[in-house]
């Protein structure tokens, strides 16, 4: 008896290994293949294609770079504020991580895994934080929205 996976391929890739606001490429497809596993040679041509379709799904994200603007706006500003809040949360888990992965290949897949994990944590706190201080909840709603939104731009 044989076997016919119905699996997705899915690609992850970044800008940069090191450092904070990492621009993320996540695409996810479909992967067919007609072949029924019955043989360790089918076995292999099944991992071979997926091989093959993982490599074509990974797409680093490319940086438009406007040397022409090289204007500080406020939303820069403000973007580099949120980041600059976010700091606390962000190097201690990119220092044990470092510490843990030191010597592998492993140091940014890892943490980005766990800054996926631990950043809705984060906010959660943060919000907990400001509902305990009375803060109304559209204000926390919103704040708790922009934080990963205005970060990114403070990037230049």
């Amino acid at each position: 008896m044989g076997a016919q996976p119905n699996i997705h391929i899915a690609g992850i890739a970044y800008n940069h290994f090191f450092g904070m606001g990492k621009r993320v490429n996540i695409k996810i497809d479909p992967f067919e293949f007609n072949t029924i596993i019955k043989t360790g040679k089918d076995r292999v041509d099944f991992n071979d294609a997926v091989f093959k379709a993982l490599k074509n799904n990974i797409h680093p994200p490319e940086i438009v770079i406007n040397k022409q603007n090289n204007k500080t706006t406020p939303l820069l500003l403000l973007g580099r504020a949120v980041r600059f809040l976010q700091t606390p949360y962000y190097i201690p888990i990119k220092n044990f991580i470092y510490q843990k992965t030191k010597g592998t290949v492993f140091y940014d897949s890892v943490l980005f895994s766990v800054l996926l994990l631990t950043y809705p944590i984060f906010l959660l706190l943060i919000g907990l934080l400001m509902y305990l201080i009375s803060i109304p909840l559209p204000i926390i709603f919103t704040i708790l929205v922009g934080l990963p939104l205005l970060s990114r731009f403070g990037v230049k």
